[in-house]
Protein backbone atom coordinates (compact mmCIF):
# COMPACT_ATOMS: atom_id res chain seq x y z
CA UNK A 1 0.00 0.00 0.00
CA UNK A 2 1.25 3.53 -0.58
CA UNK A 3 0.72 5.68 2.24
CA UNK A 4 1.21 8.72 0.30
CA UNK A 5 -1.78 7.97 -2.17
CA UNK A 6 -4.23 6.64 0.58
CA UNK A 7 -3.76 10.57 2.17
CA UNK A 8 -4.05 12.26 -1.00
CA UNK A 9 -7.35 10.23 -1.36
CA UNK A 10 -8.59 10.85 2.49
CA UNK A 11 -7.85 14.15 1.31
CA UNK A 12 -9.48 14.84 -1.45
CA UNK A 13 -12.69 13.25 -0.37
CA UNK A 14 -13.15 14.93 2.91
CA UNK A 15 -12.21 18.56 0.55
CA UNK A 16 -15.21 17.31 -1.67
CA UNK A 17 -17.09 16.62 0.83
CA UNK A 18 -16.57 19.94 2.42
CA UNK A 19 -16.65 21.59 -1.02
CA UNK A 20 -20.32 20.01 -1.27
CA UNK A 21 -21.19 21.05 2.17
CA UNK A 22 -20.29 24.95 1.33
CA UNK A 23 -17.32 25.09 3.35
CA UNK A 24 -13.76 25.79 2.96
CA UNK A 25 -14.63 27.77 -0.20
CA UNK A 26 -11.62 30.29 0.57
CA UNK A 27 -9.78 26.75 -0.96
CA UNK A 28 -11.51 27.38 -4.74
CA UNK A 29 -8.89 28.71 -7.14
CA UNK A 30 -10.32 32.34 -8.53
CA UNK A 31 -12.80 32.34 -5.67
CA UNK A 32 -14.17 35.90 -6.32
CA UNK A 33 -17.75 35.16 -5.83
CA UNK A 34 -18.13 37.67 -2.59
CA UNK A 35 -21.02 39.14 -2.22
CA UNK A 36 -20.54 43.20 -1.55
CA UNK A 37 -19.65 42.45 2.53
CA UNK A 38 -16.84 40.33 0.94
CA UNK A 39 -19.05 37.37 2.44
CA UNK A 40 -16.79 33.87 0.72
CA UNK A 41 -20.03 32.12 1.42
CA UNK A 42 -22.37 33.51 -0.95
CA UNK A 43 -24.84 31.95 -3.74
CA UNK A 44 -22.46 31.88 -6.62
CA UNK A 45 -19.58 30.24 -3.97
CA UNK A 46 -21.73 27.60 -2.84
CA UNK A 47 -22.87 26.06 -6.46
CA UNK A 48 -19.49 26.25 -7.93
CA UNK A 49 -18.63 23.63 -4.26
CA UNK A 50 -21.21 21.91 -4.89
CA UNK A 51 -20.22 21.99 -9.10
CA UNK A 52 -16.32 20.75 -8.53
CA UNK A 53 -17.28 18.22 -5.14
CA UNK A 54 -18.09 15.41 -7.96
CA UNK A 55 -14.84 15.59 -9.43
CA UNK A 56 -12.37 15.65 -6.43
CA UNK A 57 -14.17 12.95 -4.94
CA UNK A 58 -13.77 10.74 -7.40
CA UNK A 59 -10.33 11.68 -7.86
CA UNK A 60 -10.18 10.65 -4.49
CA UNK A 61 -11.71 7.66 -4.49
CA UNK A 62 -9.40 6.42 -7.32
CA UNK A 63 -6.52 7.41 -5.03
CA UNK A 64 -7.65 5.07 -3.08
CA UNK A 65 -8.38 2.39 -5.27
CA UNK A 66 -4.29 3.36 -6.56
CA UNK A 67 -3.03 3.01 -3.26
CA UNK A 68 -4.26 -0.35 -2.74
CA UNK A 69 -3.57 -2.18 -6.07
CA UNK A 70 -3.90 -0.19 -9.42
CA UNK A 71 -6.83 -1.73 -11.18
CA UNK A 72 -9.23 -0.39 -14.27
CA UNK A 73 -11.68 0.78 -11.31
CA UNK A 74 -8.70 3.00 -10.48
CA UNK A 75 -8.33 3.52 -14.33
CA UNK A 76 -12.00 4.36 -14.99
CA UNK A 77 -12.13 6.95 -12.33
CA UNK A 78 -9.29 8.81 -13.45
CA UNK A 79 -10.92 9.10 -16.69
CA UNK A 80 -14.18 9.67 -15.55
CA UNK A 81 -12.73 12.59 -12.89
CA UNK A 82 -10.28 14.07 -16.13
CA UNK A 83 -13.58 14.23 -18.30
CA UNK A 84 -15.78 15.72 -15.68
CA UNK A 85 -13.26 18.59 -14.67
CA UNK A 86 -12.94 19.01 -18.56
CA UNK A 87 -16.45 19.38 -18.47
CA UNK A 88 -16.88 22.05 -15.62
CA UNK A 89 -13.74 24.36 -17.32
CA UNK A 90 -15.94 24.46 -20.89
CA UNK A 91 -18.81 25.37 -18.96
CA UNK A 92 -17.67 27.52 -17.10
CA UNK A 93 -15.49 29.11 -20.21
CA UNK A 94 -18.38 29.43 -22.34
CA UNK A 95 -20.16 31.15 -19.79
CA UNK A 96 -17.61 33.60 -18.79
CA UNK A 97 -17.20 34.29 -22.98
CA UNK A 98 -20.98 35.11 -23.18
CA UNK A 99 -20.05 37.77 -20.44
Amino acid sequence: MDILLFILGLFFIILGINFFKSKWLKLLAGNFWGDENNNVNSKAAKKMGKVVSPGIIIAGVALLFYAFEKSKIADILVIAAIVYSLIIVVIVYINYAKN
